[in-house]
Formats: structure tokens, sequence, C-alpha cells
């Protein structure tokens, strides 16, 4: 656009309502006036057109002037802004306030100036913005000022020039870096591109591996789930100092419920003392709450854990992973935690599907359950001996 004005004003001489109708105006301030009032605000100007503005002094520090970029709102007409050594620091969105036909904005200062972030989309791209001049400007030394660069490639339809040009300014110690460009792209760059093509791939695959998982080893992944979570659970449960609500939780086949029931619990809970209690999942587990949930803090608020070993149990599928879970509590927390009782004989063939299980039958004795009815009464001492060492004292040999 051809900067010609129809009007131009001297700044001594305030301006009035007296130009309602108004299209295009060259506001000259000088330099010798200092003790003029502010008497310069455009905003009443709703017919103009074209305003370029030249030297407007800095607003004191503590001075009861009005703010300088809200001398300049409300120009809904106004197609074509120039501001020269205007002494506005700070544009802010107050500074676009009803510009709606804005289409060429230049700024040409030797003074630090800083742009609101607010303005790259909220604002400009709501205008039609054509021509964006930068002038001698000096941008602030830091990377909050960085989105502009982005910006002014994004928006191709909009021709940005004088940034190649413009200075960095360290505000703290009030001089200069050298140029703006160089700064932003030495410390502030990323390459977007590379970081939206490395989420896009991990997600891709991630959604296309979690199918081919689910198809070829979906039982496994859920264990390996739940054992995360058991580590998780560990993580958060220091086994020094702690009080536990049960003795034992006990790890058991539902067909061997009824074993569990007369002879189990009658001589631990019943017969003393020490007078035990145990943790059933018939029993005890809450009601509502999902099963794994209910597995795990009954294993964590439990001193031991007894897995009921059978041909049953080793066939059921939550026996199983109450195992694989106990196991894991065992070698994570250091602690003698799990006692082996065996219902019934295994073969060394039987356990060998059972990595975990057959490596603790390797390394340390357990509990057979004896047929013979003689022989029962000392089992159940050698087992409430273990569950109460919790209470003091030393822990027993199997």
């Amino acid at each position: 656009m051809h900067w010609e004005p129809a009007l131009e004003c001297d700044s001594s001489k305030p301006l009035h309502l007296l130009f309602p109708v108004l299209e295009q105006l060259v506001y000259k301030y000088k330099l010798e006036a200092r003790s003029t009032e502010w008497n310069f605000n455009m905003s009443h100007l709703s017919k103009l057109q074209l305003l370029e503005v030249h030297n407007l002094p800095e607003v004191p520090y503590g001075s009861s002037a009005p703010e300088m970029q809200s001398l300049f709102m409300d120009l809904p007409q106004v197609e074509a802004l120039r501001m020269v050594n205007s002494n506005i620091r700070y544009i802010s969105a107050k500074f676009f306030r009803r510009k709606c036909k804005l289409k060429q904005l230049v700024l040409e200062k030797k003074a630090f100036l800083e742009l609101d972030s607010d303005i790259q989309d909220q604002i400009l791209g709501q205008m039609p913005l054509r021509y964006l001049h930068f002038s001698s400007v000096t941008f602030r030394c830091d990377c909050s000022s960085a989105w502009l660069i982005d910006w002014a490639i994004r928006r191709k339809e909009i021709y940005v020039f004088g940034l190649e040009h413009a200075d960095c300014l360290d505000v703290q110690r009030r001089e200069k870096k050298g140029n703006y460009l160089s700064f932003i792209e030495q410390n502030c760059s990323q390459d977007v591109g590379f970081l939206l093509f490395v989420s896009t791939s991990s997600v891709l695959f991630l959604l296309i591996s979690l199918p081919i998982l689910k198809a070829t080893c979906g039982s496994e992944l859920l264990f390996l789930i739940y054992i995360l979570r058991a580590w998780w659970h560990g993580l958060l449960n220091n086994r020094k100092g702690q009080r536990f609500e049960y003795d034992a939780f006990v790890s058991y086949s539902s067909q061997d419920q009824e074993w569990v029931l007369q002879h189990l619990v009658p001589n631990l809970e019943q017969k003393g003392p020490p007078f035990l209690k145990l943790c059933l999942h018939n029993r005890d587990f809450v009601v509502g709450k999902a099963i794994v949930d209910n597995i795990m803090e009954s294993l964590y608020s439990s001193y031991k854990t007894i897995c009921v070993i059978s041909h049953h149990a080793l066939n059921s599928s939550w026996c199983s992973l109450e195992m694989t879970l106990a196991t894991y509590r065992l070698v994570a927390e250091q602690e003698d935690t799990l006692i082996l009782l065996f219902m019934e004989h295994i073969s060394r063939y039987r356990l060998s599907a059972y990595h975990h299980l057959a490596k603790l039958v390797k390394r340390k004795a357990y509990l057979d359950w004896p047929q013979e009815p003689a022989a029962q009464a000392a089992f159940w001492d050698r087992l409430r001996k273990i569950l109460k060492q919790h209470c003091g004292g030393e822990e027993p040999k199997l």
C-alpha cells in the first residue's frame, strides 16, 4: 500500500471527535512536546482505513497515562497500520480488538518488542492479514517468542518480512545477543516432523501388536499384566513393621474346598493356641471387587500364603495366578512367605510344566498332607508353628 495520507496531524494539537469520517491519518509526535497531555487516542475513529503513527513517547514508569496499546483499539475499518518508533513494548490481543479488516501491519522500531503468543491463531488467524513487516525490531532472547517463527512458516497466505534481520535482546542483562533467528534455531528448534513421526509410528505399532498378542498369547499377556500390578503393589507396601490382617491367605481349588473347610480351617482357627486367622476367597473376598484386586489385597494383607496343591489346583487358572503372584512376592520381598502344602502326590513330570513351582520344590522344603490319621496331629502342630512366627522367634525348618 502507498502511504500517502490525506491528513497530517501535529501531536501538539489534541485530536478530538472532530473527524468522525476520517479515513487516512498520519500522526507524528514531536519530541520537544514532552509536556503535551496524552490526547492522541485513535479508538473513536471508526471510519479510519489507513493509520500511520510516528515517535510516540515511552510511557514513564508509574505514570497514570493509559496503556499504550489500548490507544489503538476499536478501529473496525482500518486496513493498513504502520507504527514507527511507537514505544509499544508489548502487543497482546487487546491491540487487535475489533481490527477485523486489517490486511497490512508494519512495525518499525529499534526498541524492544514482545508479542503475546495468544495472538497467533486466536487473533491473527481470524483476520484478513496478508502482509506483516518487521523493521529494525528487537525481540526477547528466550524460547517464549519462538512461536512466531513456526507461525510465519505455517501461515503461507501471509507474507512475513524482516524476521531474518531482527535482533535478539537479553532482557535481564539489557544487551543484544545477535540475530534473533540464529538464537531460536540454536536454542529452541525442535524437529516437530520427526517427533510426530515417532509418536504416530508408536501408536500404530501398539494398535497392530495388541490384537496379535491377544490372539497368540492372550492368557500369558494377562498374567504379565497381573504380575506387573503385583510388583507395583509390592513397591507400595513395606513389609517391615507391617501389621497383617490375616495370618495366612489360602490358595485352593474349589474342588478342594471340602478339605479346607473341614480340616484346615478348624485345626488352625479353632484349635490352639495360637488361634490363627485365615483368608479364604469364598468367605473373605469383598463382594463386587475385581477378583485380581481381591487376590492381591489378600496376599499383601496376610503374613504368609498357603498354596494347597492338588491336580485340581494345577488345572485351575485362578490357582495358577495366585501361586504366580505369591511366588513373585516371595522373590521380591526376600522373605519366606510361601507354604507349599501338597494334598496328594504330584509327579516331577507334572510339576515341570509349572516352572516357578518346580524350582520352589527343588529349592525349599514343603509339607505333605499325611493320609494316616496318626500322623495328622504332628502335621497341624508343625503348620501352626510356622504361621505364628510373625509374633516372634526364629522360623522353623519344614
